[in-house]
């Protein structure tokens, strides 16, 4: 059993010290440099020390044990209070004696030191990173940089110390001087490109807003500016140009940018999705998040910039779910354009997910990995606008809906008036008919009556004048009526008097007049006559009608003599009253001689001599 034991410990021990002597062989090696034409990813080749005092001096840490870990995830560490030290050895060969640059991927690292100790003793300090000033940096550029010159076929160390408030990630690329320039120039393109398409997006949003008075527009703008400045800081470039107005207060910007960011963008999607309106609920818990975004904010400014980081991130992802939520919530409530809103969304996080993914060495390095928050915020910007367009358009629409079906209401109302109004009216006319005829008709007869005669007689008048014509009035009195009413009763006589207004009615024309006076007289006014003789004739017909013999309704037949008196006189020189006196005195002439006939009297002798 020791046997065993015994060579088992030597196998184990054998296979340590091949592991350590492998390891000390790897960090030994430098990194060969052959090829002037291509970029040079060091992710593999970077040793690590951490310091967890960050107050280790260059020559302490030569002292110390670097790892090495061969992989990319190892330089993905996150949010730490730790320096971290990277160490690089690399030898360039004769044909590859041009500068170098190292280049960090990620911007957003607030302090970097580069130490580069040649074989002759020498050593370069250099700085770059967030924090420092643009004019000590040691390029100028969005994200920390440093130059490296390698002499043929000299072995170089480079120690570079990082601190960072963020998410630290420590992937480089070392680049020739000439693609340096390449890939900077292309990145500063692209990210003026994103800057150039957040303004574009932020006037054409603000004008909007301005102009239709819609606060939904306004309110994205506002996260648009907020935001774009916040990522452009983020990424860099920004800092080149707010450094000079800021100082040092710019490391506040990207903590405090991004929770504002968090409230505009809760603020926008209230306005959104009018939630007040739409979904109270989800009205109520936006508010609460909006103070407590609103009091986070605020935390960034006064306490630390780490912990401002650290407060951003955590509102970020919790405000990330809760805007998925908003957005499912909309599409399942069928909200005007909540898809745009839910997709916009999404295309954000994917973008950021890409780039956690590739700093964590679990997606491959290329354009849409790299530049996956800028893409993903790019889309979401076009999505949202398009779906404020959309919903601009869809309110319209319910809103021109709205409008048309308050219309046909209206119209639908306004029908049931008028007709109420023509039903009201017809009721009038009816009542004002039926009154006037208590008024103006005879009840007996249905003729009119004297009161009708004297309010009708005006506009009779009126109407020969303007026709220039002679008009007569015809007085008829029955005679004897008072014998055969006293014999065959009142019902008798009234039977007998509505015969005769009916026979009266049927020898008058259009425009000719009929009533009652009382008792049994009757009036007949017409101007349809021009001589003497002619009115005279008809007078006879009229007698010889209304004396016609009449059957009553207890079987016994009568016959009734009738006296006329005819006057006969022009309309503009004899008035009314005139023209019914004299037919009175006409009629009551042959009353009081014959009965029973027709007598004239024209006025129109007695006006001309």
């Amino acid at each position: 059993m020791s046997v065993v034991l015994h060579i088992f410990y030597r196998r184990g021990l054998q296979l340590c010290i091949w592991l350590l002597l492998t390891l000390a062989t790897a960090q030994a090696s430098p990194l060969q440099l052959q090829d002037l034409n291509t970029p040079k990813l060091l992710d593999n080749a970077f040793a690590m020390l951490r310091d967890p005092s960050g107050k280790l001096s260059l020559s302490e840490v030569k002292q110390r044990t670097f790892h090495q870990y061969g992989n990319s995830e190892a330089l993905h560490i996150g949010y730490t209070t730790d320096a971290v030290w990277l160490k690089l050895q690399l030898s360039a060969t004769a044909n590859a004696p041009a500068p170098w640059v190292m280049d960090f991927h990620y911007g957003y690292l607030d302090q970097l030191d580069a130490y580069i100790e040649y074989s002759d003793g020498r050593t370069v300090h250099q700085r770059n990173g967030f924090a420092v000033p643009p004019v000590d940096r040691a390029i100028a550029n969005g994200t920390p940089a440093f130059w490296l010159t390698l002499p043929a076929n000299e072995i170089v160390t480079v120690y570079i110390r990082v601190k960072a408030y963020g998410s630290m990630t420590l992937n480089a690329t070392l680049y020739p001087q000439w693609a340096f320039h390449a890939h900077s120039n292309r990145n500063l393109l692209f990210q003026t490109i994103f800057a150039g398409m957040f303004l574009a997006l932020w006037c054409y949003n603000m004008f909007l807003g301005l102009v239709l008075k819609q606060r939904p527009y306004l309110s994205y703008s506002a996260y648009l500016l907020v935001f774009g400045i916040t990522t452009v800081t983020a990424i860099g470039h920004g800092s080149l140009y707010l450094w000079p107005l800021l100082g040092p207060i710019i490391n506040h910007v990207v903590p405090t940018g991004y929770s504002t960011a968090v409230v505009l963008a809760l603020l926008f999607a209230r306005d959104y999705m009018a939630t007040k309106q739409r979904a109270p609920i989800v009205d109520s818990t936006l508010k609460w998040a909006i103070w407590l975004s609103t009091l986070a904010a605020l935390a960034t400014v006064i306490l630390p910039v780490q912990i401002g980081v650290q407060i951003m991130s955590a509102i970020g992802v919790s405000i990330a779910a809760l805007m998925m939520w908003c957005g499912v919530f909309g599409v399942y409530r069928k909200i005007p354009a909540a898809r745009y809103f839910l997709v916009g969304w999404i295309c954000m996080l994917i973008g950021t997910a890409m780039v956690s993914l590739r700093n964590m060495g679990w997606l491959p390095d290329n354009f849409i990995t790299f530049y996956g928050m800028q893409l993903g915020s790019t889309i979401e910007m076009l999505l949202l606008s398009l779906g404020l367009a959309s919903r601009f358009n869809e309110m319209k629409r319910q809103k021109e809906a709205a409008q048309a079906a308050l219309v046909e209401t209206l119209m639908h109302q306004e029908s049931l008036l008028e007709q109420k109004v023509l039903q009201r009216t017809a009721e009038l006319e009816a009542a004002k008919l039926e009154l006037e005829n208590m008024v103006y008709r005879d009840q007996l007869t249905k003729l009119y009556n004297r009161n009708g005669l004297e309010h009708m007689l005006d506009e009779v008048y009126q109407h020969s004048r303007r026709q220039q014509r002679i008009l007569a009035l015809l007085l008829i009195d029955l005679d004897d009526f008072k014998l055969i009413n006293d014999k065959h009763g009142h019902s008798m006589g009234d039977h007998l008097l509505q015969i005769i207004a009916q026979r009266l009615n049927s020898c008058a024309v259009e425009n000719d007049m009929v009533a009652r006076l009382g008792g049994d007289e009757f009036v007949l006014l017409s101007d349809r006559f021009h001589d003497k003789p002619t009115l005279q004739q008809f007078g006879q017909k009229v007698k010889q009608i209304l004396t016609q013999a009449v059957l009553l309704p207890n079987g016994c037949t009568v016959r009734i003599g009738t006296s006329i008196g005819i006057c006969f006189g022009d309309p503009h020189l004899v008035d009314s009253s005139s023209l019914l006196r004299r037919a009175d005195s006409a009629m009551y002439l042959i009353k009081h001689f014959e009965k029973n006939d027709v007598a004239i009297d024209d006025m129109r002798r007695r006006a001309n001599s």
